[in-house]
């Protein structure tokens, strides 16, 4: 399943102020497979907003499935970190993007692809060392070019696949066994890079 909802929050600037106001609460992923910095609570995994329990509630609503939030926050990514690789997401069932740029370039959404985490993935493992090794580089350029011709070495295997465009205030709900990733980073500070908010549901 993929759906796309324009327009979700009825004050998207509200939410971006306040993630904007939590900047010295931003986590980093102590397993360096996860790029940038994100905002939620690391005991319960779910941050403040309020926002999941609306992402959750109108998953509901699309899916008729009693569901429950495993998982959700705000998701800052600058340019230097290139662009995401492919992957499913472990233990959900759905997963949910929400793009938080009032103007952003183009391709810079959310690639889905139609294999699910029951694919035969090739070369998994020298892809994972691919990405942990870029995100303890400088994140030069010599960095994102060598990481992103990996990236999209491990790719081809997937096939063209749909992508979802980052369009402001926009929400796209899919299946978490879909191999997806995100696509082009943009910016150098946390007010202009490409900021999200994610949710995993179970």
């Amino acid at each position: 399943m993929i759906f796309i909802c324009d327009d979700f929050l009825e004050n998207p600037y509200e939410s971006r102020n306040f993630v904007l106001s939590k900047k010295p609460d931003l986590i980093i992923d102590g397993k360096r497979i996860v790029p940038g910095v994100r905002y939620y609570n690391p005991s319960t995994r779910i941050d403040d907003s309020g926002i999941g329990n609306l992402i959750l509630n109108k998953t509901k609503k699309i899916t008729g499935e009693n569901l429950t939030l495993n998982h959700s926050g705000f998701h800052f990514l600058k340019k230097k970190f290139c662009e995401g690789g492919a992957h499913y997401d472990v233990n959900s069932r759905y997963a949910a993007v929400l793009y938080l740029n009032p103007s952003s370039p183009n391709n810079s959404g959310t690639r889905i692809f139609s294999h699910k985490k029951n694919y035969n993935f090739c070369n998994q493992e020298q892809y994972i060392k691919s990405v942990k090794k870029f995100m303890l580089s400088n994140n030069n350029f010599l960095d994102r070019f060598l990481y992103k011709k990996e990236i999209t070495k491990y790719e081809k295997q997937f096939g063209k696949g749909m992508d979802v465009e980052n369009k402001f205030n926009r929400l796209v709900i899919y299946d978490a066994n879909y191999v997806h990733k995100a696509l082009n980073f943009f910016g150098n500070k946390l007010e202009n890079c490409r900021l999200t908010y994610f949710c995993f549901m179970i």
